[in-house]
């Protein structure tokens, strides 16, 4: 058939199905007000919060509102923004719209501490508080500081204690320390016990995913003493989809030492924020009941 002979919709036909196609989004768009508006931050109802909250709810709609049936709580408590030099593309605004897009609850925005007094603190706080008005979203401050081969923290405590939530992360060795003990594993070891007893932060970064040790392979008596220390100091153990982290292994001992767990995503790019279905296949073998973090 030619393209002039082909049979053209009737203008009423036509209007009527545009009509019930609007007619459809409109409700949609209400059911979702209706649903969500109380959710909102007081003294935050603007018009891009209520655009994104709109937006998100209509997502979840249209996707079968599968993140209701989830166990793994939609927080995320380890993203890095502009003040990470090793971000991609993240910064402070984009990982909120994200976040809304992607159905979390909590974040927090966790940029590197590797000296003393981090001068990108001012303009980070400035960001936050900036953010924390167009967004429903609890945004917490945090930071992921390095620790020390001595155990202590980076970051002078003055300033870790005006954070809501402080992450410790071993880095890097001494190289003395691994020639004097012959092994990674075990200089990996009294550092993280050292930083356990001394240092006080709430979750310990990738505990699994440590300096030189590519294979990740931990002998079980050391994971045992460090689950042991985690629980003993009332440390969280993150899930970290970055590194996909930590080894099965050594997530079912926490969780079956009572250790507390926390999903994140350890975000350097957008993409990488709300990956939920890589936790629940991480949990998805686990029978004891989780003790998610609470903050």
């Amino acid at each position: 058939m030619a393209k002039s002979d082909r049979p053209c919709r009737p203008l009423p036909v036509l209007a009527l199905h545009v009509f019930q196609v609007c007619a459809s989004s409109i409700g949609l768009c209400w059911k979702a007000r209706k649903q969500y508006s109380e959710k909102l931050v007081p003294g935050c109802v603007g018009t891009q919060s209520l655009h994104s909250t709109l937006t998100v709810s209509i997502r979840h709609e249209l996707a079968g509102c599968r993140l209701k049936n989830s166990m793994v709580p939609r927080i995320d408590l380890h993203i890095h923004s502009e003040f990470s030099p090793c971000s991609r593309d993240t910064n402070v605004q984009d990982i909120v719209s994200m976040a809304e897009a992607r159905g979390l609850r909590k974040i927090a925005i966790t940029d590197h501490g590797v000296v003393r007094r981090p001068p990108w603190l001012p303009n980070y706080f400035s960001e936050i508080e900036r953010a924390r008005r167009s967004t429903h979203i609890d945004i917490l401050t945090g930071i992921e500081v390095d620790i020390r081969p001595d155990g202590t923290l980076v970051v002078d405590k003055d300033i870790l204690q005006n954070l809501d939530v402080v992450i410790g992360a071993l880095h890097s060795l001494p190289l003395w320390g691994v020639v004097r003990k012959k092994s990674i594993l075990e200089e990996c070891r009294a550092i993280l016990l050292k930083a356990l007893e001394v240092s006080s932060f709430h979750i310990l970064a990738h505990p699994t995913y440590l300096p030189l040790l590519w294979s990740r392979k931990i002998p079980l008596d050391l994971a045992d003493v460090i689950v042991g220390g985690l629980k003993k100091r009332g440390v969280a153990v993150e899930m970290n989809y970055n590194h996909r982290d930590p080894t099965p292994e050594f997530l079912r001992r926490c969780v079956k030492a009572g250790v507390t767990i926390t999903p994140s995503s350890d975000a350097h790019r957008l993409m990488d924020i709300g990956h939920f279905e890589w936790f629940e296949q991480q949990l998805a073998q686990i029978k004891e009941p989780i003790s998610w973090m609470q903050i």
